[in-house]
């Protein structure tokens, strides 16, 4: 068993013509909830190639698009085969991740400042003095 994983991002895929892959991304998110902490993940309907061949889907792009955004995760159908919206959505997930870091950050940086401002440290200050020592 994974436990407490350091993941920034992931991507959960599916097949659009496979209802039983779809249905097996809730213990794929139980997992990585149980698992993982504050993880950004997209989830994608993958084999849209298929479409054209007349194939028809089990999973309705209208259901995945509500669980996605239920999840609160964005969604994305690609063609692992032809690479259809394949660099569109790991750009995304990139973008997604990037942001969450930033505010990650942020707000780490801003607790650190919070908690000099109680103790009266000037952290401008303590850097000037830190720098004259080195």
């Amino acid at each position: 068993m994974v436990s407490n994983l350091i993941i920034p991002g992931l991507i959960l895929v599916y097949n659009i013509f496979d209802r039983e892959s779809f249905d097996s991304l809730k213990y794929w998110i139980n997992m990585i909830s149980t698992n993982t902490k504050d993880i950004t993940f997209i989830i994608i309907g993958n084999k849209i190639d298929r479409i054209e061949e007349g194939v028809e889907r089990e999973v309705e792009l209208n259901e995945a698009k509500q669980y996605s955004k239920d999840l609160k995760a964005e969604y994305f159908e690609t063609s692992a085969k032809t690479g259809e919206g394949l660099e569109i959505a790991i750009k995304r997930l990139l973008e997604l991740i990037l942001k969450s870091k930033k505010n990650e950050v942020d707000s780490r940086l801003e607790s650190i400042f919070e908690e000099g401002k109680k103790s009266n440290i000037d952290f401008f200050e303590f850097s000037k003095n830190k720098s004259k020592i080195n």
